[in-house]
This record gives C-alpha cells, sequence and structure tokens, in this order.
C-alpha cells in the first residue's frame, strides 16, 4: 500500500520538501521518521492527507484542460461487464479510456484518470465503494456526465447495513453530476426505481419491460 500510495504522490508531482515540513509539524521533528522512515504507518498516514488534499483539485483541473465527457458506473454487480459493454459501443465512434480491469477504487480510479490523453473523447470510469463517503470522494474525482447505476445488491452489508445503506451511498455519486449531467438507472431494481428525478432531472430508465426509457425486447 505504501508503494501504490508513494507512486499517486508522484503522479501527483507534490514536492518532497512540502511532505517533509509536513511531517516536522505533526510528528514533533522526529528524525527517525525523516531519515530512517522507520515508522511507516506515520509517513503513509501522511502521504494519504497530503495525496487527497490535492487530488480533487488536480484531476478537476484536468478535466477542464481535456474537453472529455465521463461515464460513471457503479453499482452492488455488474459494473465491471457493464463498463466494458459500454465502453465497446462507445468506441464504434469515439476514441475511448476506460477503467483496467476492475480498479475502481480511491487509488485505482485516478490512476486511470492520469491516463487520460488529448486524443481521448471520452472516459468510462467503474467506481467501487465498500463504505459511506467513499462514492462521494470518487465521483468527486471523475466528475460524470452520465451516472449509472446497475443495481442495489447486499454486498458490504459490514458497513453499509442494509440495500437502503448501500442506495444512500452509491447515489452520493448523484452530487457530483456535471450541470447538465444525467443519471441512467436500473428501472427494474425495487430500490433505483425510486429515484425518478436527479439534481432537477428525469432520470432515465432502462430494464426489461416496456413503460422505460430504454428496454430490451425480444431477449432468448
Amino acid at each position: 500500500n505504501l508503494y501504490i500510495e508513494i507512486n499517486v504522490m508522484a503522479y501527483l508531482n507534490l514536492n518532497l520538501v512540502a511532505v517533509t515540513v509536513y511531517c516536522v509539524a505533526v510528528l514533533g521533528n522526529d528524525q527517525s521518521i525523516l531519515l530512517g522512515l522507520s515508522n511507516l504507518y506515520h509517513l503513509r498516514e501522511i502521504i494519504c492527507f497530503v495525496c487527497k488534499l490535492n487530488l480533487c483539485c488536480t484531476l478537476a483541473i484536468l478535466f477542464i484542460c481535456l474537453n472529455i465527457k465521463v461515464v460513471g458506473i457503479t453499482g452492488s454487480v455488474g459494473k465491471t461487464s457493464t463498463k466494458e459493454m459500454i465502453a465497446s459501443v462507445l468506441a464504434q465512434k469515439y476514441n475511448v479510456l476506460k477503467t483496467e480491469g476492475n480498479f475502481n477504487n480511491e487509488i485505482g480510479l485516478p490512476l486511470t484518470i492520469f491516463k487520460i490523453r488529448d486524443e481521448h473523447e471520452v472516459a468510462v470510469l467503474e467506481m467501487g465503494i465498500s463504505d459511506f463517503g467513499e462514492m462521494h470522494r470518487l465521483a468527486e474525482m471523475a466528475h460524470p456526465d452520465v451516472c449509472v447505476i446497475t443495481n442495489i445488491g447486499l454486498c458490504h452489508l459490514e458497513n453499509l447495513i442494509d440495500r437502503d445503506g448501500i442506495l444512500k451511498a452509491k447515489t452520493e455519486s448523484f452530487e457530483h453530476l456535471t450541470a447538465n449531467g444525467i443519471a441512467v438507472l436500473n428501472g427494474d431494481d425495487d430500490k433505483l426505481c425510486t429515484k425518478t428525478e436527479v439534481n432537477g432531472r428525469s432520470t432515465v430508465f432502462y430494464g426489461l419491460g416496456e413503460g422505460k426509457e430504454i428496454y430490451a425486447t425480444d431477449v432468448e
């Protein structure tokens, strides 16, 4: 974890002097930390703090500079398969960057975003969580134009308690939709179908039955 987080810090191009100054301020000029790195736990916490402080601002600037549309995908199950299908369809017309594998957490998502280049037109980003507040941070990084939620299942109940908790945690993503962003939700899910409006805009529902904006027919 320490190695990965140091790489995140490198991606942000943080000044090592600033990290050292913070070490001195927090740890009382503990030379064993600064020189020997003997207490990796405290160093890890410091690196995490500095990275999180700068990460969202850095990514916001990146998205402003690169005029790219973002599709954010979450849900209890089916995230990776849905991400692959959406990216495959969009790739027929656009240059698409997608999350590799299931790099969908607070380390994997920024690593994916920093791979965006001028030639990319759409980013399809998977976002996975296990606790409250995580989706808020992920969506703040991704700043999606379209938010897709596959379903509300029974995952991570150790933190989210029940399906209502999962719904609350997943829909934290709505707070960071762009001004004209839309939510695309599974209308066959008994929890998601209650979200008929998101940020003042009508939800786009998909499913197997008629009456939804997008629905499948002739399924074999």
